[in-house]
């Protein structure tokens, strides 16, 4: 099942939140001059500042209102939801041309990049065919 960004972000606070308690339990039972201690409050600092980040983008998805699906990099869906985020009418070419240069700078396999190009070839034609009305 598709996830959308509010769920996986919703997701990664709750998995974030825990860690920090599991670290916080495990700073809390150990010696003050054990050496541990340095290391356990510098990874709970640096996972409450990542949770902050979080918190914020996700106060942001809800604010925006859309529901913007987790569709795998290059799929049919993925590159279908891009062009939906763009105004389309006098954008289609550089949402086109950025899309490409993002497929030919992923670190895929020359095979998994024919298919995603394959994908957005398709998308792009049934989309020009729509505006222009043929």
């Amino acid at each position: 099942m598709v996830k959308t960004q509010l769920e996986s972000i919703t997701e990664i606070i709750s998995k974030l939140e825990l860690s920090i308690s599991k670290d916080t339990a495990a700073l809390n039972s150990c010696d003050p001059a054990d050496p541990k201690v340095h290391l356990l409050k510098t990874e709970i600092d640096r996972m409450n500042q990542r949770l902050e980040f979080f918190q914020k983008e996700q106060q942001a998805i809800i604010a925006s209102g859309k529901t913007i699906y987790m569709f795998e990099f290059g799929t049919d869906d993925h590159i279908r939801q891009s062009f939906q985020d763009d105004d389309v009418r006098w954008k289609v070419d550089s949402t086109f041309i950025k899309y490409t240069q993002r497929i030919l700078e992923s670190d895929k396999t020359p095979a998994k990049k024919i298919k995603m190009m394959e994908n957005l070839m398709k998308v792009y034609t049934d989309l020009v065919e729509s505006i222009s009305g043929t």
